[in-house]
Order: C-alpha cells, then sequence, then structure tokens
C-alpha cells in the first residue's frame, strides 16, 4: 500500500460507519502518517480503564521518518467488548494533582530514597519561575517545584541574562511580549493548574552570561533530583513543540476502544519508559538522560496522554 493510498483512507476514516477505521483514525497523532507494522505483541494488556485482556496479535503503530517513532499497538480479543474508553482534548488537570499527592502520601520516602551522591540532598540556591505572578524568583532547592525536561532543537527563546534579571523580577514581567517556546509557556500552565507555583527551566533559571553559568549547568543533577515532578515533553521535537493536552485543540480526543461484537479492537497506548521513549527525538539526547535519571517522579506527556511514572 503506498502512502498516498493510506492517507486517502484516512482522510475518509471519520466519515466510515466502522469501529475498527475510527479507532485505528483517532490513534493517529496530528499531521502524520504512520505506516503500520507488525509486531510480535504477547502477554497481556494493563490498564487503569481496560480489563486485563489476552491478545491474539499486535500491530505497532509507527511514523513514518527514520526514528519510527512508536505511538501504540493495536491489539484484537477473542470476546466483544460493551464498553467504550476515551481519552479526552484536554488533561485533567486534577487528576494529574491526586497521582502526585498519592505517592507522596502513600509512597512516604520510598520516593527519592536513592543510592545517589550526597550532594543531592544538600538545598543550593537557584532561579524558578513563579508561575502564579509569572517572574523569576530567587529560592532552593527545598522549595516546593517542578523541573521540565525537553529538547530545545532551533526554537529561539527569551533567556535570562545580567541586563534582563532585575525586569525579570518584577511580577507579571513574563507575560510582556517574550519570546518564549510553546513548551516552556504550556509547562508553567501545567504547573499552575497542578496547584504548584513554581518551575525550574533552563532557558529563565540559568543566567546564561553569568560568571556562575558553569556551575549551574553542573548543579542540574541537584535541581532534578530534588524536584517533586519533572515535566517530561516526550513528543517534542523542539521547544516550540508544546505540550498536547495542556491547551485546547493542541491533542485530538483518542479511543482506545469502541463499543462492538467480536472480535474486539483496542488500541494500547504506551505504557513504560522504553516504549513511551521509543523512537523519539528526547531519547537521543545526552542532557535529557541525565534528567530523567534522577528525577524521582516525571509526568511523560505525548500527543495521547499523560503517564506517571515514580520510583516505587
Amino acid at each position: 500500500m503506498t502512502e498516498d493510498h493510506l492517507q486517502h483512507i484516512l482522510d475518509r476514516v471519520d466519515n466510515l460507519d466502522c469501529a475498527s477505521c475510527e479507532l485505528i483514525g483517532s490513534a493517529l497523532p496530528f499531521n502524520t502518517l504512520p505506516l503500520p507494522s507488525r509486531g510480535n505483541n504477547s502477554g497481556r494488556i494493563a490498564s487503569n480503564d481496560l480489563p486485563i485482556l489476552q491478545p491474539l496479535h499486535g500491530i505497532e503503530i509507527r511514523s513514518g521518518d527514520d526514528d519510527r517513532r512508536l505511538y501504540g499497538t493495536l491489539v484484537s480479543q477473542k470476546s466483544g467488548t460493551t464498553y467504550s474508553t476515551i481519552i479526552a482534548e484536554v488533561m485533567d488537570f486534577g487528576l494529574l494533582a491526586t497521582w502526585l499527592e498519592k505517592c507522596k502520601q502513600q509512597h512516604k520516602q520510598g520516593c527519592g530514597q536513592r543510592d545517589l551522591a550526597k550532594r543531592h540532598s544538600m538545598a543550593i540556591e537557584i532561579l524558578l519561575i513563579d508561575v502564579d505572578r509569572n517572574c523569576i524568583a530567587s529560592k532552593t532547592t527545598a522549595s516546593r517545584y517542578f523541573a521540565l525536561s525537553y529538547v530545545w532543537g532551533d526554537a529561539i527563546t527569551t533567556t535570562t541574562t545580567m541586563q534582563n534579571l532585575a525586569q525579570f523580577e518584577q511580577p507579571g514581567s513574563l507575560k510582556q511580549n517574550l519570546t518564549l517556546p510553546k513548551t516552556v509557556t504550556d509547562a508553567m500552565e501545567l504547573t499552575r493548574k497542578m496547584g504548584v507555583q513554581y518551575l525550574w527551566v533552563d532557558c529563565l533559571s540559568i543566567i546564561q552570561d553569568s560568571p556562575k553559568k558553569h556551575q549551574d549547568i553542573i548543579n542540574m543533577d541537584i535541581v532534578y533530583s530534588q524536584a517533586e515532578l519533572t515535566i517530561v515533553a516526550v513528543s517534542g521535537t523542539d521547544a516550540n513543540s508544546g505540550l498536547p493536552g495542556v491547551q485546547r485543540r493542541t491533542r485530538r480526543q483518542r479511543v482506545l476502544s469502541k463499543t462492538q461484537k467480536a472480535p474486539g479492537l483496542y488500541f494500547k497506548l504506551p505504557d513504560s519508559k522504553y516504549k513511551l521513549l521509543d523512537g523519539t527525538k528526547y531519547s537521543k539526547r545526552g542532557w535529557t538522560f541525565q534528567e530523567l535519571l534522577l528525577s524521582r517522579r516525571v509526568l511523560f506527556v505525548t500527543e495521547h496522554q499523560a503517564t506517571f511514572h515514580c520510583d516505587t
């Protein structure tokens, strides 16, 4: 099947009264033409919304570019289903905050008690974005803050310098016609909607022309190891890719299962770290490897979903 033929079929998906076709169409991200490839998936499907199912086979949905990014797997089931599972266009921010609080309350000290160097438990001075007051604030890593891990790429962004630091410390200054990448502004909004006041982002939290810049870069391992949560922009190819689901019309509503007769067909989203990062630009960067390795809690954001992982 040629790409033109496949694109023609996908263009007609929304007009077809076919549960399987609708399921396949809803699995595809915006502006992407994935080429299905058969995989030898076996075992069980585990999801918060789906029962345990024994798959007959799996068809991986991947991008057609060189990286062959994994979006998910179509799995069939002998018996039919009488339920439907849908992922909304916009994130459920209250649910995300609940995941974080559940981890903190139930896992206690289990998350973060890793065999790391002593320096990772010592508070240091850092600059954080105050997402409520839209400015830069001088704090320490003992503060409650999130960190952003993303691919900068070729995106043009405003950075903090010795000249504009005093200006950026004024409330509202980060709202004044600055060139901030969409991934950064979305991370600020996500942090705010999850009820946390501070966010660490390299372009604004490191003074780019400061004599301390080199030391600040060296201390990034401390920043990520002490952050309460690291937001990981999995799907981004640069800093303007954004975080799908934070703003409306940035991710399409996803149908994971359809009410239909046997055999059933289900779209299984990636859930393990390996599958979430499979074929992504993010997984090919040394900086992001350190950030992900040292973070005690991670919120992976893809075109389809937000997935929470912690040490426990």
